[in-house]
């Protein structure tokens, strides 16, 4: 064997990295004997071939390389296929494999004993602090350093092969290990992935004085002084961080790339500073910006600008110079039925319960099962991740009510060809504690096509009427009442006389309304009955119970069979409930995410697919004359010409905070609008979408959403919006305000012929969507869908899924009347069976 340096220094370089590798035993000896926890065990029982197979490889890759340095110097490079490079690119490698090992060395120091490496059922904390507090995976992250490193000394089409797939199964392996820290820590685990990055350090939430500097001078020209509206500035910046602390860290990066894109792209194109421009030619700017720009461009910029706009008005003093509507602070006592529930977050030591059926939600879904299998004498535990919140506490500004019962604070997107926020509740009540209170039955033809295409045989129309009639004596549907009818509904009758169309008042679950103008924020008054306030009331006082701050970490599975559900308290504690079938009504968006952690329900490869939201635009107009959209009921009239067609126009009153946002202005514009907000009314335009997204758990536990709208559904929003336009002209409206690219304002016929004549692509619209429905969907082929008819998971017996991910398809109609009457109907058949 020929002695030369490379080979000494390889062989040195792997024998450091075995010594470093000797502290895990030792360390994991400590663990089990002062913690119980056996450390480096890769979980075991280990319930899932996927995860035995990557934990395999990640061994023997791992093996592969600490016996690389032995194999290189005995046999030197040429018989292992070795390029050799020049000695300072060598030097360079073994540097980052020395920095690589301190890495490894270090985490290894701050971890001490409490050990995560592969987890096994352990009772150790969870680090968060030293290398920790800039990676989730540092040890990894040394490993990985360290096999690319050799391969930087030694390359070969084995040490490129090696660390490549050494990379790629650490990806894996790590997202198996994050289902069982998710499982142990739930929220304070949740809390840490949401800061710190897996592998790389996540930017900083906190602007830069520069960026502080340039978004002042962004806000400037976004919302200039008004007669009566403060104009933003130098105090915008703050506010703006203030929003960035709540959220992501993700974004306070695109918030940073979005400015310096701006002040890129003006030097560029335009030869000066953005943020060197006047105040007027940064207007003109941004105005050419948002009406230009290409697809997801625009609404990125779109996306800045409402942060800004929301930073701006949600400041106290703005919003009472813009007209928003304050309440009295109810002093109501709390219900009666209250004091029968539990708060997770004074729940501080572990229990477990046994019960008939564990219910986890509140919503549409789960509080109609609770109540019904409750009056039937089941043993019913409902758990909910969110807080009660009383009818005192929901007085407050739209920002206010996002921020404290909208799941992420109202900052759910989903992204693809469009970015459109998807909002839903977390709380008790969940999304019918903030939505409109609209109640319409499932259409006969989708009930058909159910029928039809999807084999749901026992969906008839009579079956399906009377499981509706049920829901809608308990919520008390019934008309709007004239009345308390919303502005814009006054504002839109004549133009729909004129033209011959017909509109309706909506009916809605709110008997005893006095028209607060608030459903969308959490009623103040109780007259909504959301589930809150009907079905969850009626369930504890028939004996279920209730924990509220419990957040569903794991579904326990044995012998194949679902035995109840281990949660995580907003107190630190672990409750588990034992019982004899589960029920899960987490919603479209989280039902998917639960059981995705596991790797449940999936054998169909749809769960988290196929999921449908109902993309809403809006559309607004001004009038020569007061219309008060925010006061009354903000969504009593709908229009539906088109409802055939899958296209749904209803009412849409917003407070100013909002309808900012809306306007797709900047400048003079929007000052000249929303000083004139009295004079405004809002229609929204929704359609029953062909398109499908898919839900996958993101960082932090937040949700991933993917969805693409198709040319399709964009021409059938299209013929929504141009509808609505020609209403609203018709009903004497001097400008109407669509929000679509390349139309801000419409005035008169001929820009209403050039809207309908216009090839509209998906990205020109401003989408949101709030009805997000189908990730788990019922079917009666175990290959194409998630839950039977009886909404039982395939795979899973006693496990069961009932809320909007079960519905199978988009309904083109508010869906939380579906959804209950289903949750009703599965609720005599879980009966049926548990007798």
């Amino acid at each position: 064997m020929t002695v030369t340096y490379d080979r000494v220094v390889v062989l040195v370089l792997v024998l450091l990295g075995i010594g470093a590798g000797t502290v895990l035993p030792i360390m994991r000896a400590r663990a089990k004997k002062e913690s119980t926890s056996g450390g480096l065990t890769f979980h075991q029982p280990r319930r899932d071939l996927g995860e035995r197979a990557t934990g395999l490889v990640v061994g023997l890759l791992g093996a592969g390389h600490l016996a690389w340095g032995p194999l290189y110097a005995w046999l030197g490079p040429d018989a292992l296929w070795v390029t050799r490079v020049p000695p300072w690119l060598f030097a360079l490698g073994a540097l980052l494999y020395l920095v690589g090992l301190a890495i490894v060395v270090e985490a290894q120091r701050t971890m001490g004993r409490s050990w995560r490496i592969g987890i096994d059922q352990n009772t150790t904390s969870l680090v968060s602090d030293g290398v920790y507090s800039l990676v989730r995976n540092p040890i990894y992250v040394g490993a990985m350093v360290c096999g690319w490193a050799i391969t930087l000394c030694t390359p070969s089409w084995l040490t490129v092969l090696g660390a490549l797939g050494y990379t790629v199964f650490i990806q894996v392996q790590v997202r198996y290990e994050e289902r069982h820290l998710y499982a142990l820590h739930g929220e304070a685990f949740d809390a840490f992935a949401g800061r710190v990055g897996r592998f790389i350090p996540l930017p900083q939430k906190t602007l830069r004085p520069s960026e502080r500097a340039l978004l002042a001078r962004l806000a400037e020209a976004v919302i200039p002084s008004g007669p009566r509206v403060p104009g933003a500035g130098e105090a915008t910046p703050a506010l703006v961080q203030a929003a960035l602390d709540e959220a992501p860290a993700e974004s306070a990066f695109l918030v940073r790339g979005a400015l310096w894109g701006i002040e890129a792209v003006s030097a560029i194109a335009h030869g000066e500073r953005f943020s060197e421009m006047s105040v007027r030619d940064r207007e003109r700017l941004l105005s050419r910006w948002l009406s230009e720009a290409p697809g997801l461009s625009r609404h990125a910029l779109r996306g800045l600008v409402a942060l800004v706009k929301t930073a701006h008005f949600d400041a106290p003093h703005v919003a009472r110079a813009t007209g928003t509507r304050t309440y009295p602070r109810s002093r109501a006592e709390p219900p009666r039925w209250l004091a029968r529930t539990r708060d997770g977050a004074s729940m501080r030591e572990d229990e477990t319960i046994e019960v008939d059926v564990v219910v986890v939600g509140t919503g549409a879904g789960g509080a109609p099962v609770a109540y019904e299998l409750a009056r039937r004498g089941h043993a019913v535990l409902m758990l909910e991740e969110g807080r009660y919140f009383g009818r005192h506490e929901m007085v407050g500004r739209a920002s206010e009510a996002r921020r404290a019962m909208f799941r992420e604070g109202g900052q759910t997107l989903a992204f693809g060809n469009v970015m459109m926020p998807i909002w839903t509740g977390v709380t008790v009540g969940g999304s019918t504690t903030i939505n409109s209170g609209t109640c319409y039955r499932t259409p006969q033809r989708i009930l058909r096509r159910w029928r039809d295409d999807l084999g749901l045989s026992d969906f008839t129309d009579e079956a399906m009427a009377e499981w509706c009639a049920r829901v809608e004596a308990i919520l008390g549907v019934e008309p709007t009442p004239e009345a308390i009818l919303g502005g814009g509904a006054h504002a839109m009758r004549p133009g729909l006389e004129k033209l011959g169309l017909a509109g309706h008042a909506i009916l809605r679950n709110a008997p005893g309304c006095d028209g607060q103008g608030r459903c969308m924020f959490g009623c103040p008054t109780g007259a909504k009955a959301s589930t809150n306030e009907s079905y969850v009331p009626r369930a504890v006082e028939g004996g279920a119970g209730l924990v509220t701050r419990a957040r569903v970490t794991e579904v326990s599975v044995e012998d194949g069979r679902a035995k109840g559900v281990v949660a995580r308290t907003a107190g630190g504690a672990t409750l588990r409930v034992r019982a004899r079938a589960t029920v899960l009504s987490c919603g479209a968006l989280m039902t998917p995410i639960v059981l995705a952690r596991q790797g449940l329900a999936n054998r169909s490869g749809r769960l988290g697919a196929n999921l449908s939201v109902h993309p809403a635009a809006p559309v607004l107009a001004r009038f020569p004359r007061r219309v008060a959209m925010q006061e009354n009921v903000p969504q009593s009239w709908a229009i539906e010409a088109l409802a055939d067609e899958g296209v749904m126009i209803e009412e849409s009153g917003n407070p100013p905070e909002v309808v900012a946002v809306a306007l797709p202005f900047v400048g003079a514009r929007l000052l000249e609008t929303i000083e004139r907000y009295d004079q405004l009314a809002a229609f929204g335009v929704m359609i029953e979408d062909a398109s499908r997204g898919t839900v996958r758990p993101g960082r932090g536990g937040r949700v991933a959403i993917r969805y693409s709208m198709s040319d399709a559904d964009a021409h059938k929003l299209q013929r929504g919006v141009a509808l609505t336009i020609e209403a609203f002209l018709a009903a004497g409206a001097e400008v109407v305000y669509p929000a679509v690219r390349g139309f801000d304002e419409i005035v008169d016929a001929a820009g209403l012929a050039r809207f309908r004549a216009a090839r509209l692509r998906p990205e020109d619209f401003a989408l949101s969507a709030v009805h997000p429905l189908g990730t788990a969907a019922m079917g009666t082929d175990p290959r194409a869908s998630v839950v039977g008819p009886d909404h039982q998971v395939h795979d899973v017996p006693d496990l069961y899924v009932v809320d909007g991910a079960s519905v199978p398809t988009a309904l083109g109609v508010n869906p939380q009347i579906t959804i209950m009457a289903m949750a009703h109907r599965a609720a005599e058949l879980l009966d049926a069976r548990l007798r």
